[in-house]
């Protein structure tokens, strides 16, 4: 059995071994191989969007959604759109479409308004087209939606741009995004 003494003890250390000298690796150049990116196509005007606006509303209950041209940069003006909706028609009813000329405020009108509305499919078409040269330019009120909520759920409604013209009938390049009519 040990015992702590008072007095201390002397533990001697492992004796060291003096090694000879290594020699000092040369360093070698380190190379290191990163992949490269793909370069991705650049739009000619990647801005631009046709927005569906979203809604809330109680089943039975109506609103008006707005469906948008955001940032048309183009400087001969928006001319002409044919825009798609899609929608269940189990969860929402579109009612009408409205063209922006309804409103005293908005300061476009469109020579040529036409919104077929089919509830069997859920597809809603506007095409319009407006004479002035140039066209508008900014942030354009395309149409109003008015919809009636028929069943409680999230309702996408998802937008296809088939024709976007500017004045002179060219293409503007857009993005279709989608809007959401959530009925409670």
């Amino acid at each position: 059995r040990l015992l702590p003494t008072a007095t201390p003890t002397f533990t001697p250390w492992p004796t060291a071994t003096i090694l000879a000298p290594t020699p000092t690796p040369t360093p070698v150049p380190l190379s290191v191989v990163l992949p490269t990116p793909a370069p991705s196509p650049t739009p000619v005007n990647p801005g631009t969007t046709v927005t569906m606006g979203s809604a809330e509303l109680s089943v039975g209950s109506s609103g008006l959604v707005p469906l948008t041209a955001w940032h048309i940069t183009d400087p001969k003006g928006l001319g002409a759109f044919e825009v798609a909706i899609k929608y269940d028609p189990k969860g929402i009813k579109v009612e009408e479409v409205q063209s922006p000329q309804v409103f005293k405020d908005s300061p476009q009108s469109f020579t040529l308004f036409v919104p077929n509305i089919n509830p069997t499919t859920g597809e809603v078409k506007v095409v319009a087209l407006q004479a002035n040269m140039p066209g508008p330019t900014g942030d354009v009120l395309l149409a109003y939606l008015s919809l009636t909520g028929l069943k409680a759920g999230v309702w996408p409604l998802e937008v296809r741009i088939d024709v976007l013209a500017n004045s002179d009938g060219k293409p503007i390049p857009a993005a279709g995004l989608q809007g959401v009519v959530t009925v409670r």
